[in-house]
């Protein structure tokens, strides 16, 4: 399932925690807050978690969020 996700997540939650904010987050990535809010909602739904605190400014990671965070891509493994 954690292949299914957008290739912007993992990154974009770097940025995420980094700046706190979807919109500085995206511009680091090149990317709008709403195409940077919709690839976090699209993952959320497909994993059933909630990656991020939307209720606080500024954001922070869920514990899930932290734990997607860190864990290396799929994409990283394929190599090993």
């Amino acid at each position: 399932m954690i292949n299914k996700l957008p290739a912007l997540v993992p990154p974009l939650l770097l940025e995420l925690k980094k700046y706190g904010h979807l919109t500085d987050a995206g511009n680091a990535l090149g990317v709008s807050q709403p195409a940077a809010s919709k690839a976090i909602q699209r993952s959320e739904a497909l994993l059933g978690v909630a990656l991020i605190c939307r209720n606080v400014r500024p954001i922070k990671l869920t514990h899930e969020g932290c734990l997607l965070y860190t864990s290396p891509s799929p994409r990283d493994q394929r190599g090993s």
